[in-house]
């Protein structure tokens, strides 16, 4: 599995703040910001330079160079600890996958955004072929038990995985009342744009989206 550093960190936060201003069409600040999942804190700790930023996730991963920076919560469920229409903007980064109940997420997130607040949602792909945990070609093919079994007899940790396709993405996204615009594409057709240093693909076309290795989506309540 790949262990993710303090710079890529700090790169997917510059990558998710550009897509937020290409949405908004100014500059990301002022902002009551939940960031969900936050993990080691390096998005949340960079994004409340100029916002004020809350973290959760099931345990505690802040690290200490983030640790002070914004208020964190521990959560045990999908519910969330903060009242109706908090948040100008949520931030699911590649968190849906590890949670069971995916329409409770999207509930919970509808509920806590203000009147037409904006989700960041990300979010790997079911149907590219290369499972992004452990790289093995189609095992994310295969129904979750079965894939469970293989990984153990190949001594690998558990998968307590739920990958979404982009179809089923699609369908949650609706069925929760978000309006949405997808950024997938735009982000491989000009990645240098959203602080990416992969080359571009500029004849990609927009339904390539549906076997991309990850999904993008801004949702609006």
């Amino acid at each position: 599995m790949h262990v993710y550093t303090a710079e890529d960190r700090i790169s997917k936060a510059r990558k998710i703040e550009s897509i937020l201003v290409d949405f908004f069409g100014y500059a990301l600040e002022g902002k009551r910001i939940l960031d969900v999942g936050c993990g080691s804190g390096h998005i949340a700790k960079y994004l409340a330079e100029r916002n004020t930023v809350y973290g959760t996730d099931v345990i505690d991963q802040v690290s200490e160079n983030c640790r002070g920076f914004f208020p964190f919560k521990i959560v045990d469920t999908e519910i969330f600890p903060f009242p109706d229409d908090e948040f100008d903007l949520v931030i699911s980064n590649h968190v849906v996958a590890y949670i069971a109940n995916q329409r409770m997420h999207f509930s919970e997130i509808y509920r806590v955004l203000k009147r037409s607040g904006i989700a960041y949602f990300a979010t790997p792909n079911r149907v590219f072929p290369i499972e992004p945990h452990y790289r093995i070609p189609l095992i994310n093919y295969l129904p979750n038990q079965l894939c469970l079994s293989f990984l153990k007899w190949l001594g690998k940790d558990e998968y307590d995985i739920y990958l979404p396709s982009y179809w089923r993405m699609k369908k949650l996204i609706r069925d929760s009342g978000f309006q949405f615009r997808e950024y997938t594409v735009d982000v491989i057709r000009n990645p240098k744009r959203f602080h990416l240093q992969q080359k571009p693909i500029t004849l990609l076309p927009l339904c390539a989206a549906a076997i991309s290795p990850t999904n993008i989506f801004l949702l609006k309540k």
